[in-house]
């Protein structure tokens, strides 16, 4: 009981710690339009096709939160699972919007994408392993990756990201 308490106080200190620590360093970055801007030159079914996904995503994270509280390791896994393969681009995105993608999002944002989904992946093998530690590691991994995309390309839509940002530096 102490280990899943102590567990719970680290992912929740984690999660609060990435969303209000986590900043970016703005110098050598590319420079790119806003995820939101560049969101408007997506085709209305694409934009409707990520909106679905970053939805899907949200409410996967919630569930990570309580599955790996609770040591709840298949459920863990099969979300994880989910995220890592996409909710619903991976499933329902046809060849002309995949090049859209490609065309229109910036390669910093592409890279984000894909370490959020590889941290998924990770995190689903820790969970078939009933790795909490690692589990609790890449569930930050992924949170990290949502907040440096938000702050980076969606700082209008979440304005806690917008403005100067303190850089902390961990040891």
């Amino acid at each position: 009981m102490r280990k899943t308490v102590t567990i719970v106080v680290i992912v929740g200190t984690m999660i609060v710690g990435g969303l209000l620590a986590r900043t970016q360093d703005t110098e050598g970055q590319e420079h790119s339009a806003p995820v939101g801007q560049t969101a408007s030159a997506l085709s209305s079914e694409l934009a409707a096709l990520l909106s679905e996904e970053m939805l899907a995503i949200e409410e996967g994270l919630g569930e990570l939160m309580t599955a790996i509280a609770a040591g709840n390791w298949p459920r863990v896994a099969e979300t994880s699972e989910n995220m890592e393969r996409s909710y619903i681009l991976a499933q329902r995105l046809t060849a002309e919007q995949f090049e859209e993608l490609g065309r229109i999002l910036p390669p910093r944002f592409k890279a984000l994408d894909s370490a959020f989904h590889g941290s998924a992946g990770k995190l689903a093998q820790a969970a078939r392993e009933r790795d909490a530690e690692l589990a609790v590691f890449h569930s930050y991994k992924l949170m990290e990756a949502c907040v440096e995309c938000h702050a980076t390309y969606a700082n209008t839509r979440f304005p806690g990201f917008g403005g100067e940002q303190t850089r902390h530096q961990h040891h």
